[in-house]
Order: structure tokens, then C-alpha cells, then sequence
């Protein structure tokens, strides 16, 4: 619920009285999927707020440069199942964005390539995410999937009201992150219904007292100072035995050591 709704509405919602709380969703227009997740939790909407000011937005920017043989393999492949062989930095969703994309300026992209030029087909898709406590943050698994997505993630927060309202930006790199999905032998007895979920780690991508030789960057220290300034709101995941950690995505080498 918390990042479905804004900092705003949950605060609104709060602060209306118990017998209100109802009426309240109601005024606001939420879709009915929403407006039935709400229905009975009011003793929870706290909790969602104090959430809800952890929520940041992460946005994926990609530029795929093509050559003629790219564009078309693609085209005569024209399956996403297949294409993500090709095109590893992409999950099926991106794949069929770019065959979208491919076919309704398949003339233009002829004519780029005729002119000896390289295609450039921009894929920019946004989503939300939470922050869980030290810099992680966990999001919907399809968002992070690949080590290109996560190496080119933009994590924005916003903190602060009034005036003193801010944005706090983490630009992109490659970062510690992993998976976790429900374990298969629990699908058809787990009653959970969220999908796999990506956790990815901001400011230090290690911690002393685990790694004693572990020496931090100076992007990453400056990242943790910011953490540290924004003290943000801490969301607890409810995880349990079901899941499991299904990949793990660390950074270079050169990348970690500095």
C-alpha cells in the first residue's frame, strides 16, 4: 500500500476519524483495487504512512545501439522468448517494447543504417521501490532483473515538506543486489501473492565488520553520507521461509575496491 498511495492521501486518511476513514476513501477516487486492500486496515494506515516516506521512485534508462544484423535478426525472430538470448540485457516485457518499436520505424532505422549511422532505440521505464533499512531498497523482481538494469537505475527519494521539501538522488552504477522468489515446491501451497522481489544496496556496497579489508569509494561514501543526512523511514519486509534467494548480483571488482 505504500507505494500505491501518496505521502499525502495515507496522511490524509490518518488523520481522519475512525468512522470517516471509509467515507474518506471514497472522496479520493482510489481504483477498487485499492479501495478493497483498504478496507478493514485502518489500524495499519500508521504503519503505511511512516512506509510511505521511504517509498522512492527508480527509473531505468537504456540505450540500445543496433546495427543492421540486430535489427534484423530481431525481426525475423520475432518471439520474445528467443530474443532475450540475443538481447541478454532485456527481460521479455523490454523485448517486446523493442520489437514494437523496431517494426513501427522499421523505414526510419532502414534509412539511419543506409546512411551509415548506428540505430539507437532508447528503453526508459519507471517503477517504485522501499527502503528497507542500511541502503537497501526492495522492489518487483522484473524491475532489477539483469545487471545492465540495476547498473543503470536511477533511485530518487523525496523527503521533507513545505519548503524544506527535497530530492535526493542516487545515480546510477553497479551495485550489490539480489533476488528472492517463492521457493517452487511452495507455489501451490504458499498463500503469498507478491511477485519476486530484487533488493539493491545503496551507500556502502560492504561492511567493514563482515569484509575488515573492505575499502569504500569516494561515490560510495559520499552515497552513505546522503543516507545518513536523510535518516529515512525504515520498512520492515515481512519475509518468511518460503522464499529463497535465487540470484546474487555483486559489482566488479574494480568497481568495489576503488
Amino acid at each position: 500500500m505504500a507505494c500505491c498511495l501518496k505521502e499525502i492521501e495515507i496522511k490524509r486518511l490518518c488523520d481522519a476519524k475512525s468512522n470517516e476513514k471509509d467515507g474518506e476513501v471514497a472522496k479520493m477516487g482510489l481504483n477498487p483495487s485499492l479501495q478493497k486492500l483498504l478496507k478493514g486496515r485502518h489500524g495499519e494506515l500508521e504503519k503505511v504512512y511512516q512506509a510511505s516516506r521511504g517509498v522512492c521512485l527508480i527509473e531505468i534508462g537504456l540505450e540500445l545501439e543496433l546495427d543492421r544484423r540486430d535489427m534484423e535478426d530481431a525481426l525475423d525472430i520475432d518471439d520474445v522468448h528467443q530474443l532475450v538470448e540475443i538481447f541478454p540485457a532485456l527481460t521479455k516485457a523490454n523485448s517486446q517494447r523493442l520489437l514494437d518499436t523496431l517494426k513501427a520505424r522499421k523505414y526510419e532505422f532502414e534509412e539511419t543504417l543506409n546512411n551509415e549511422e548506428q540505430i539507437v532505440v532508447e528503453m526508459n521505464y519507471t517503477g517504485m521501490g522501499i527502503h528497507c533499512g542500511e541502503g537497501w531498497i526492495a522492489t518487483d523482481q522484473r524491475l532489477l532483473e539483469n545487471l545492465t538494469q540495476i547498473s543503470n537505475a536511477m533511485v530518487t527519494f523525496v523527503v521533507g515538506t513545505g519548503n524544506e521539501r527535497k530530492e535526493i538522488k542516487f545515480e546510477p552504477t553497479e551495485r550489490l543486489s539480489f533476488h528472492v522468489s517463492l521457493k517452487e515446491r511452495a507455489t501451490k501451497t504458499c498463500s503469498a501473492t507478491h511477485p519476486g522481489l530484487a533488493f539493491m544496496k545503496l551507500g556502502r556496497q560492504a561492511s567493514s565488520e563482515d569484509n575488515p579489508d573492505y575499502k569504500a569509494t569516494e561515490f560510495e561514501t559520499h552515497e552513505q553520507q546522503l543516507l545518513d543526512d536523510a535518516d529515512l523511514p525504515v520498512f520492515r519486509l515481512p519475509l518468511f521461509n518460503d522464499l529463497e534467494i535465487t540470484k546474487k548480483i555483486l559489482p566488479r571488482p574494480s568497481r568495489m575496491w576503488g
